[in-house]
């Protein structure tokens, strides 16, 4: 059985001006239609919060920013020590002979791995993603099966791999939700990613080629700091960037545009728009979850050495919502209050949800503080004969 706490925070006015769009945050008041992009994405990466949507969920060609999936397995595998930034990458005929952008890899060519993950990351080069694919699972094919897999992980529920490069392929394809979505583990979690996809430019062959990054917002826009282009015939132009100011991180997904000039002008528009309008508040500090009053939230535990348990949160509760609107918030505390010892410390029992004017905008999980163990037999014997002496 769940108890409900519902608290208070904040009250003051009502926010005016509502998107129609029910994809998008009510707290918006641009009009997805007015962009030219067929989808549109736009979220708060700490949150997870989205600020603007357009056709979030249609299943859609993404280009080169395939190569997200690339990356994130092939740093994953260097955090899990199965590769290494100096071992060799051996350039193949397959790679040599894949289309679009390239870093011409020769067959038999060697390069570290560094130096193929900046080719990726960088000019978006597919003979670099057909060969680090090739080099880690033998082939373009059994690699993609990897990325799928991945994907499942993550929870890409609309997105399926069909090559490394990002070409177009029947059955290739995600949506700007997906995107969005291994865009923010990206961001939070890959700094080394990150780093890449930052770089304006850098050189290859002891500095006799050029590399120059695809992402023109690095260079035209103070705030941003990735992620990935993709062009096709099929994808149209696309983007997902990332930004930050005064530590507000952003995602803005872009498929579909009609010309290069536009994905990074919309998504530079849907950044400051967002600045201008949005910040984060934090509603509680990390630690010991209270309530207005400054009173500690307890879950009652049945059978253990401890009756109740202080529950914490292990982040800031943060809501991100308009700065130039007024309105409610409160937090609802949705906590399981009849659980039963052996409870472990940090067990996740609950959720503190933030809602701006009934709008849920942030969610986070409510944890024991403390572990409880089950009562022993002069603990429970002690129980017993309270019980019985109170009748």
């Amino acid at each position: 059985m769940k108890k409900i706490f519902s608290v208070i925070l904040i009250l003051i006015l009502c926010f005016s001006s509502v998107c129609v769009n029910a994809q998008t945050s009510p707290f918006c008041n641009l009009d997805p239609d007015a962009f030219d992009a067929k989808s549109i994405l736009l979220m708060d990466a700490d949150t997870g919060y989205v600020i603007m949507a357009k056709n979030p969920d249609e299943k859609m060609p993404m280009a080169s920013i395939t190569k997200l999936m690339v990356l994130l397995i092939a740093d994953e595998y260097l955090e899990e020590g199965k590769l290494k930034l100096t071992e060799i990458v051996t350039g193949t005929a397959t790679a040599k002979e894949t289309p679009g952008s390239r870093v011409y890899l020769d067959d038999g060519e060697k390069m570290t791995l560094d130096d193929i993950l900046k080719s990726i990351s960088i000019p978006s080069a597919n003979d670099a993603a057909v060969a680090l694919a090739e080099h880690i699972a033998g082939s373009e094919e059994a690699f993609v099966q990897l990325m799928n897999k991945r994907a499942q992980k993550l929870g890409l529920k609309d997105t399926h791999y069909v090559t490394a490069s990002g070409l177009d392929a029947e059955g290739h394809y995600s949506t700007a939700r997906d995107i969005a979505k291994i865009s923010r583990e990206v961001l939070l979690n890959h700094p080394r990613i990150m780093a890449h996809s930052a770089t304006v430019s850098d050189t290859l062959r002891d500095g006799t080629f050029p590399l120059i990054n695809t992402n023109n917002l690095l260079s035209n826009y103070q705030y941003a700091t990735g992620l990935k282009t993709g062009t096709t015939d099929g994808a149209g132009y696309c983007l997902t960037a990332t930004a930050q100011k005064d530590n507000v991180k952003l995602i803005c997904v872009i498929l579909g545009a009609p010309d290069s000039p536009t994905r990074f002008s919309e998504a530079k528009y849907l950044f400051e728009y967002t600045y201008s309008s949005f910040t984060p508040e934090i509603i509680q500090k990390k630690g010991i979850l209270k309530d207005t009053e400054g009173n500690t939230i307890y879950v009652n535990v049945q059978r253990g050495n401890k009756s109740k348990v202080a529950l914490f949160c292990d982040k800031d509760i943060t809501a991100f919502i308009p700065s130039s609107k007024k309105s409610l918030v409160r937090a609802e505390y949705e906590i399981d209050n009849s659980l039963v010892a052996p409870v472990p410390k940090g067990s996740v029992v609950g959720k503190v949800n933030i809602y701006v004017d009934n709008v849920l905008v942030s969610t986070t999980q409510a944890k024991t503080s403390v572990e409880v163990k089950k009562m022993n037999i002069f603990q429970a014997f002690y129980h017993v004969l309270k019980a019985w002496l109170s009748i």
